[in-house]
């Protein structure tokens, strides 16, 4: 019997990845093409492609700041790319890519497979199929350049899962620290998942569900991070033109981004944000959620609390005119969406 759950526990994450690598590489093959364009050109071409074969010191070109972002992880996979494939190549890049978001959907899956019902488990991984494999953030299917999204999450997940709860010293906190401070070479913003895992700490020493000697470990290594990233800020003035005016657009930025799918529909916006709200409310007012369960429930609280610092940060960098937001930016709405199908159950 444990043997054919464990095979039907296979063949589902098998399923999984292939639907999200199969949809995604269908509208790569329709509408992708091979040819660089817009920020590749910069970042690529100039700060790692033409270092490489000119046969140039490629340290500082990898950590050369792209607008106000580090993206170290995304030009070393595209030029890895480059090198193997033999020429420059956005649709290979895109196919590449694709593995990111499906292995995402696996590690989620995997994860939130041992909490929620068994009856919920298959379900569950269609839903996740559905979310990374259609061309939700058609932007970031086709465009060889937009892996960083994809760093950022999977980084941000494995942070906030593994270094607040793993055993300090042993594998899985480890690999949270590390996974923490490689989010800093994602995007500027990746080491929000440090912050939240401070957030986290205090939390649960205020509520008394961790000592001080068994959170200091984490809590060192998130502050370290966290200072990381706060000293590699990297302002660009070209920019400012994008940043939110004034307290308006911030505000509406932020309230449009919540609301998606629906920007225009208030009432969608709380109804999906409602069960990470309830979730939070439970967590710190009451013990109804079951001793066993509450890791869970500390880290979906934890994940919703990453995209919303997410969101406040696109709202000051991006806000001006308080749009909706852009494409690039939907994989991690999605991700919000995903962290509160989870608290449902």
């Amino acid at each position: 019997m444990a043997s054919s759950s464990k095979l039907f526990s296979f063949g589902l994450g098998v399923a999984l990845v292939i639907t999200v690598l199969g949809l995604r590489w269908a509208v790569i093959d329709h509408y992708g093409m091979d040819l660089p364009e817009n920020d590749q050109w910069d970042a690529e071409g100039i700060h790692s492609l033409l270092a490489w074969y000119q046969h140039r010191p490629l340290l500082p070109e990898l950590f050369t700041p792209h607008n106000e972002h580090y993206v170290v992880l995304t030009k070393l996979l595209n030029l890895g790319i480059t090198v193997v494939n033999g020429q420059w190549d956005q649709r290979l890049e895109g196919l590449v890519n694709a593995f990111l978001p499906a292995a995402l959907a696996l590690a989620l899956w995997r994860w939130a497979r041992g909490f929620v019902r068994p009856g919920l488990v298959a379900p569950l991984g269609f839903a996740l199929a559905l979310a990374w494999g259609l061309p939700l953030s058609w932007q970031n299917v086709i465009a060889g350049f937009h892996s960083q999204q994809f760093f950022m999450l999977g980084l941000a997940f494995a942070t906030i899962v593994w270094l607040p709860f793993a055993r300090p010293g042993g594998l899985r906190w480890w690999l949270g620290a590390i996974a923490g401070a490689t989010g800093l070479l994602s995007m500027a913003s990746g080491f929000f998942a440090a912050a939240i895992v401070l957030v986290l700490l205090g939390l649960r020493l205020v509520l008394r569900e961790t000592t001080w000697r068994a959170a200091w470990p984490s809590a060192v290594i998130a502050l370290a991070i966290c200072t990381a990233g706060w000293l590699m800020r990297h302002e660009v003035y070209y920019h400012a033109g994008l940043k939110a005016q004034n307290v308006h657009d911030f505000v509406q930025t932020i309230v449009l981004s919540l609301q998606w799918p629906a920007p225009f529909s208030r009432s969608f916006g709380v109804l999906l944000w409602l069960p990470w709200a309830w979730l939070a409310w439970s967590l710190w007012r009451s013990r109804r959620i079951p001793d066993g369960s509450r890791v869970y429930a500390w880290v979906l609280l934890g994940l919703g609390g990453w995209v919303g610092l997410q969101l406040l940060a696109t709202a000051y960098a991006r806000g001006a005119g308080g749009p909706p937001p852009a494409v690039r930016y939907v994989d991690t709405l999605v991700f919000g969406g995903l962290v509160n199908l989870l608290a449902l159950t």
